[in-house]
């Protein structure tokens, strides 16, 4: 299993690759409240394994639009 750091450090990595770095490191910032809201409004404790789920469904799901074109 992989640790969070490393998962982390590899979508970080990538981002900067696809040149949305930091885009994507604004992203997680919002992310994190986001998901404390989402946890809120649901009832249940926020979590850093759920965080790490919600980046990474996040992550995954880009808008129409901005899927990187050069593949």
């Amino acid at each position: 299993m992989k640790r969070y750091s490393e998962s982390l450090e590899q979508w970080e990595q990538e981002a900067y690759h696809d040149g949305y770095g930091a885009d994507w490191l604004a992203d997680v910032g919002e992310g994190v409240k986001y998901y404390a809201m989402e946890c809120e409004v649901k009832g249940r404790r926020p979590t850093f394994a759920g965080l790490i789920r919600y980046i990474d469904r996040k992550r995954c799901c880009q808008p129409e639009g901005e899927e990187n074109e050069t593949e």
